[in-house]
């Protein structure tokens, strides 16, 4: 959970999970590319 939500985890905790569910590996991808 520290480099899936890097960026996102300084903003809001709650957005990773947002993300997660959301997004599949495509913004997981891009964040870890």
């Amino acid at each position: 959970m520290s480099k899936m939500g890097n960026i996102v985890s300084d903003t809001d905790p709650n957005t990773v999970t947002i993300l997660h569910r959301r997004g599949p590996a495509q913004k997981t991808l891009k964040t870890a590319a």
